[in-house]
């Protein structure tokens, strides 16, 4: 898609992944959307939480404990540092995960 402006599901593949901030409209009215993009995993970031939701052979999308598109990817690390964004900066933040990944 580099260099691209437009996406052609008839040529392109679908994102591997998809991430919704979850403010005062709930994610489930969009699911239909990204399903029918074939978008194989959706992270839904809602309440200091980052459920990650994987699409079903029926078409649906259940919540996963692991990411397949991330795999190796810690969500909890994840979830962990999103919900200290307010009380460290972002440098601190992208230093400790950095840390935290390599470890």
């Amino acid at each position: 898609m580099r260099g691209r402006d437009e996406l052609d599901l008839e040529v392109d593949p679908p994102p591997d992944l998809a991430i919704e901030v979850e403010g005062s409209r709930r994610i489930t009215p969009r699911l239909p959307i990204y399903a029918g993009l074939r978008v194989p995993e959706v992270g839904c970031w809602r309440k200091d939480e980052l459920p990650v939701l994987r699409l079903t052979d029926d078409g649906r999308y259940d919540t996963v404990q692991q990411s397949v598109e991330l795999l190796g990817f810690s969500l909890d690390l994840a979830e962990e540092l999103l919900a200290r964004r307010l009380e460290a900066s972002e440098t601190e933040l992208l230093v400790e995960f950095r840390r935290r990944i390599a470890e």
